[in-house]
């Protein structure tokens, strides 16, 4: 973190794990000649949180990306399935489309933390994601 952030603004980080398991579970579903080659699954956005501000729902990844998740703008996840533990997916293999309550049912809520701890701090990039997210939240 910068010693220059500004802190107070409550994030709650999203645990992953069983939208992952389930999403696991449905990739074998649809691929049973895969099924014993699939690994697991990664989001390729890094950690998640979630905030409400003003009435408005926001998921935001560690790089300081984010997005409204609301009916009309569900949150989109891109999917990348591993096969095997020498492997690396560069590609997604689907989007993942999840409405509020979705969000809700597959990403519990876990620990708290400050969006100045959440956002990784490395360059230019990340410090302007973090004061775009320091101004929306704070408005």
């Amino acid at each position: 973190m910068s010693d220059t952030r500004t802190r107070g603004i409550t994030l709650q980080r999203l645990i992953t794990t069983s939208l992952a398991e389930a999403v696991v579970a449905k990739v074998r579903e649809g691929k049973p000649e895969d099924a014993d080659r699939i690994s697991g699954v990664t989001f390729g956005v890094g950690d998640l949180a979630i905030t409400e501000h003003k009435g408005t729902t926001y998921v935001i990844c560690s790089e300081g990306v984010g997005w409204e998740v609301s009916e009309a703008e569900p949150l989109e996840l891109s999917v990348y399935v591993e096969y095997g533990p020498s492997t690396m997916t560069i590609v997604p293999s689907f989007t993942l489309t999840l409405s509020p309550s979705q969000v809700a049912e597959y990403l519990p809520k876990g620990d708290d933390v400050d969006l100045a701890d959440f956002i990784r701090a490395f360059g230019g990039r990340l410090e302007e994601n973090f004061r775009i997210w320091e101004r929306t939240l704070s408005a």
